[in-house]
């Protein structure tokens, strides 16, 4: 019991124990480190997607709000356009109505003119026909 042998073969033995414990060990800590990487990127995926689909929710929501922007924008102007060509029709119209106006005016001044004329000269007429007579 006390030989050589028998202490390096218990020595041994003891080592070959010991070193399937710390074996069996290891691997258990390894299968603890994975499951818990494999919870963390799963943990981690699920935050991407969250992540992904709120940027996509934000992202049709600003390309609607956008689209809404640009067709409001563009009837604004629109509607300014057609009150300011409206504007200017009938600014156009009043001027035109005005032209009309005058030149009516100036025709009745004329014609006007021109009667007071002919009256004139026939009262002249009438006068020299009847000094002369």
């Amino acid at each position: 019991m006390f030989s050589s042998d028998y202490l390096n073969a218990l020595n041994a033995k003891s080592q070959a124990i010991a070193s399937e414990e710390y074996d069996k060990a290891f691997n258990r800590y390894n299968q603890d480190r994975s499951q818990a990487l494999q919870e963390q990127q799963f943990n981690a995926s699920e935050n991407q997607n969250a992540y992904k689909s709120q940027s996509d929710l934000y992202k049709n929501l600003m390309s609607q709000l956008g689209n809404d922007y640009n067709t409001d924008t563009t009837n604004w102007l629109n509607g300014l356009g057609d009150y300011y060509s409206g504007l200017i029709n009938s600014n156009n119209a009043y001027t035109n109505g005005m032209a009309n106006v005058n030149t009516s005016l100036a025709n009745a001044s004329l014609s006007e003119n021109n009667g007071v004329a002919d009256m004139l000269n026939y009262s002249l007429n009438l006068f020299n026909s009847i000094m002369a007579g």
